[in-house]
């Protein structure tokens, strides 16, 4: 259920506004940030059911919280990425808030904080 909900909320991002030339459609900036959110929230609620198990595959062993949480933020901004290149380019806001997102994914990465719950 949870891969299912995220294809589900990440799909519309990506074929909405397919058209071709002057008629193309384009998305209203409250419907963007609608879909920001509900694919955040999509996205941490399949951490225990997607994410997690694909790190576990991956690695070979349990992840930590740290870096379930950078690849949380990893599939969060990596699938927002079509909202801010694309439906609103012309929004320079998206563009920085979804390159601050993935930066943060990518450090949080690498330094790998210890947080709550790791051993």
């Amino acid at each position: 259920l949870p891969s299912l909900l995220l294809v589900l909320t990440v799909a519309p991002v990506f074929f909405a506004g397919q058209g071709e030339g002057p008629q193309k459609p384009r998305m209203a900036p409250i419907l963007g940030i609608f879909h920001v959110v509900s694919i955040g929230v999509a996205t941490l609620y399949a951490r225990h059911g997607v994410v997690y198990p694909l790190l576990l595959m991956l690695t070979g062993q349990a992840p930590s919280i740290s870096v379930t949480i950078a690849s949380c933020l990893l599939v969060w901004s990596v699938a927002c990425l079509p909202l801010s290149y694309q439906h609103f380019k012309h929004i320079a806001l998206f563009k920085r808030l979804n390159t601050l997102l993935l930066a943060t994914a990518i450090f949080i990465a690498f330094i790998q904080p210890e947080m709550d719950g790791d051993s």
